[in-house]
């Protein structure tokens, strides 16, 4: 790789973790204020109750997920939030294929790619797996 390719590889990986890690800092800020200020229904009267409860337990669901911000739920900001913060080394990674195959580096193509493969497998399939407890241990 060429010292130019490698810093556009760099400079495009530093922009993915900048404005990923800016854009969950703008939604987390947005959905604590809107906590803040409005409160949220059916919220247990102190920490401790809060904490007994499971209140504001992770959502889990995409389609739960939007409905909650339909409805106007701070707790559900908060989760995209956290979700984007998730994301944005996902996104690095992915971010990082493309710009090893605009420098036709195959080699780092591929384990990028095993890499983002991996992530993917355990987000999505250990994850869900390990939620619903069939994973055993």
């Amino acid at each position: 790789m060429s010292s130019e390719g490698a810093q556009r590889l760099y400079d495009g990986v530093s922009r993915v973790l900048r404005y990923g890690t800016f854009l969950s800092a703008a939604v987390l800020a947005a959905g604590l204020a809107w906590l803040l200020l409005e409160g949220q229904a059916g919220a247990p009267p102190s920490l401790g109750a809060m904490l007994a409860s499971g209140f504001g337990e992770p959502t889990l669901s995409p389609t739960a997920l939007v409905s909650g911000l339909a409805s106007g739920s701070p707790l559900c900001l908060l989760e995209v939030g956290t979700l984007v913060l998730l994301g944005t080394p996902v996104a690095r990674v992915a971010a990082s294929v493309v710009l090893f195959a605009e420098e036709r580096d195959r080699a780092y193509v591929a384990i990028t790619l095993a890499v983002l493969g991996m992530l993917l497998f355990a987000i999505f399939i250990l994850g869900p797996a390990e939620a619903r407890g069939s994973l055993g241990g």
